[in-house]
């Protein structure tokens, strides 16, 4: 079963760098995306120079938060999605 873990980010530069870490050392054999939304914050460059296993996928605007994951949803293939807010710290056995 393919698992993709989808987080949500608009300008939480500084939550990623704070939550992101947990979920990539957590992560078993999920893929992990950031899906960014519109973000002007330097978001997407803290992604991809500091968790390059993290897969981004980096939308033009804001579209707000359902239709970003379903944007992300339309794109990434999975057979399971889990999707986490940008400020979610998760442990060993979540």
């Amino acid at each position: 079963m393919k698992v993709a873990i989808l987080i949500l980010n608009y300008n939480g530069k500084d939550l990623l760098s704070s939550y992101l870490d947990s979920v990539v050392r957590y992560k078993e054999d999920a893929e992990v995306w950031v899906v960014d939304n519109g973000s002007t914050d330097g978001s997407p460059e803290l992604v991809k120079n500091n968790f390059p296993e993290v897969k981004i996928s980096v939308l033009a605007k804001n579209h707000g938060y359902s239709k970003a994951y379903n944007l992300a949803v339309s794109k990434i293939d999975a057979d399971l999605y889990c999707f986490l807010n940008n400020d979610v710290r998760v442990c060993s056995d979540w």
